[in-house]
């Protein structure tokens, strides 16, 4: 083949190409239009000469197959009030510790770090009440009797406190036990 001849051919298959991808854009515009028309006048039939459309067989509302990417709250999950609730509550709890005949309570908060800045209350069961005075959430009472004791905290506005007490065991001497959090 000489070269025009060439030229030619090529000229002529994508011309072809233009041709068909055109007609394909058509149709899916003219598509498009008779869908809109359907939706506007709020119709949508189910058969076309025999056929079910596939949009109605699937659910599919409208052609556009990505209008989700456009909504911003497409991939939100919902959410639930009940849970909502939940985490804006201040949770407590204690973490207890005996050394030798004494107990350190920790009120540590979600974290596990202790919550400064309010004076908390915890009853030590047939002993008494103590108070957090310095406000660091860390209450220390010493010179107790070796023995099992319930530790609780009192209630607190706008914290959610442990229903249940914490059972301790004070020692009357030392214990050496490897400790899994040396920090406390």
């Amino acid at each position: 083949m000489d070269s025009k001849l060439k030229r030619l051919t090529v000229l002529a298959a994508l011309s072809v190409m233009l041709v068909i991808v055109l007609a394909v854009v058509m149709a899916d515009r003219l598509q498009s239009a008779g869908g809109q028309e359907r939706e506007a006048a709020g119709t949508s039939p189910v058969q076309h000469d025999g056929m079910y459309d596939a949009n109605v067989a699937t659910g599919q509302i409208g052609n556009d197959l990505r209008a989700f990417l456009r909504d911003d709250t497409f991939f939100d999950s919902p959410r639930n009030a009940y849970l909502d609730a939940a985490e804006n509550v201040n949770r407590l709890s204690l973490v207890v510790t005996s050394v030798e005949m004494d107990l350190r309570i920790q009120i540590v908060g979600a974290e596990g770090e202790p919550v400064a800045g309010e004076s908390f209350y915890v009853e030590l069961a047939e002993v008494g009440e103590y108070k957090d005075l310095d406000k660091d959430g860390i209450i220390y009472i010493g010179g107790l009797a070796a023995g099992d004791y319930y530790v609780s905290l009192k209630p607190q506005e706008g914290y959610r406190v442990p229903a249940n007490g914490t059972r301790v065991k004070v020692k009357d001497k030392v214990e050496y036990l490897a400790i899994d959090d040396i920090s406390l």
